[in-house]
């Protein structure tokens, strides 16, 4: 009789006068180890199999054979969990590795990200001090020192905005963005501080937005120092519902991701999306109702190996295409982010 491990003697078993147990073991063995041999040739690309040894099948008693089968799983069960993420079907993209993410998913904390808009009347850089005035003042209060686990200010540098247009995109306007983690709170000091540097920025025509989001996708490997990021703001174009948006960009998502050159040099890649679930509470901010979007955030160690992707033809043929299905191009807002971190707690 003939096995996955050669031959087997069955005159061991009939000699031993445990025929029909050691039958039962080689059956279970034989579709355990078959199951094993084609998922490492169909979905792994190879036909390996774990090493076990002929002798551990060889005498088969009814004491031992609940010991075989323990053998089996042993060194099966580690095979699966070292080999399963390499499977196609599972998107490589969906799960962020939480040891390294800046922006950790909890159910008690959220994401927040508020996008103010210079008004026609003041400057990139009046704006940027205006915002970080605002900023300095919310975190001084002890209600945001408690909750606030991270709180970063994202404004606009002019490098290499050549490469970003060179892709099909616009010029971003003037804007300063955050980015916060927190514990959920609610402050009154903390709400007219926000509702009195909007009256004095923006009088009666307030040109901001704020959201709370989740992290639909994302790559992410460890990064020490400086670093460059892109930031990208897209809206949802009208012949699209939001549904249908988001589906497509994280589609879109993963054929960037696919690219070489972006394996290469991207050390971190987010998708964010706005979670509607909380959006009552900034209305009660003054914050006004945002328009279907979704936001992007891409890093990598210098400024080179960023302008080395933006440059790159396969990657400026996909933004071609995600321009024409998608009108990447209208009301977006892609820049090179000079980011100022005012809080990031430790775990």
């Amino acid at each position: 009789m003939y096995g996955l491990w050669g031959t087997i003697d069955l005159w061991v078993l009939i000699e031993n006068g445990y025929g029909l147990w050691g039958l039962w073991v080689k059956t279970v063995m034989t579709v355990l180890w078959a199951a094993l041999t084609l998922k490492m040739a169909f979905f792994d690309g190879k036909a390996r199999l774990p090493v076990v040894s002929r002798g551990d099948f060889c005498h088969v008693t009814a004491g031992n054979w609940t010991k075989l089968t323990a053998v089996a799983l042993s060194r099966a069960v580690p095979y699966y969990g070292r080999n399963f993420t390499k499977l196609p079907y599972r998107s490589r993209i969906r799960t962020v590795r939480r040891s390294h993410s800046p922006y950790r998913i909890r159910k008690d904390r959220v994401t927040v990200i508020g996008m103010w808009k210079a008004p026609p009347n003041v400057s990139k850089e009046t704006l940027e001090t205006e915002i970080t005035s605002l900023v300095d003042s919310v975190l001084a209060l002890p209600v945001a020192q408690k909750n606030y686990l991270k709180f970063e200010i994202i404004s606009q540098r002019e490098l290499a905005n050549q490469h970003i247009q060179g892709l099909g995109l616009p010029e971003a306007p003037p804007s300063v963005w955050v980015m916060a983690e927190c514990v959920l709170y609610e402050d009154a000091t903390f709400a007219a501080l926000i509702e009195e540097k909007h009256k004095t920025l923006y009088k009666d025509r307030l040109t901001a937005n704020a959201f709370f989001v989740d992290l639909r996708a994302g790559i992410d490997s460890p990064i020490t120092g400086s670093r460059t990021r892109v930031m990208a703001a897209y809206r949802c174009p009208d012949h699209l519902s939001p549904a249908e948006y988001y589906t497509k960009m994280e589609a879109q998502l993963e054929k960037i991701i696919a690219h070489p050159i972006v394996k290469k040099a991207f050390q971190k890649y987010y998708l964010w999306i706005p979670n509607e679930t909380l959006d009552a509470k900034l209305r009660e901010l003054g914050f006004p109702e945002p328009d279907p979007m979704v936001l992007l955030s891409a890093e990598t160690e210098n400024d080179e190996r960023m302008a080395e992707v933006l440059t790159h033809p396969e990657f400026k043929d996909h933004m071609k295409d995600a321009i024409r299905d998608l009108h990447l191009h209208i009301e977006s807002s892609v820049f090179f982010a000079n980011v100022v971190t005012k809080i990031e707690k430790e775990e």
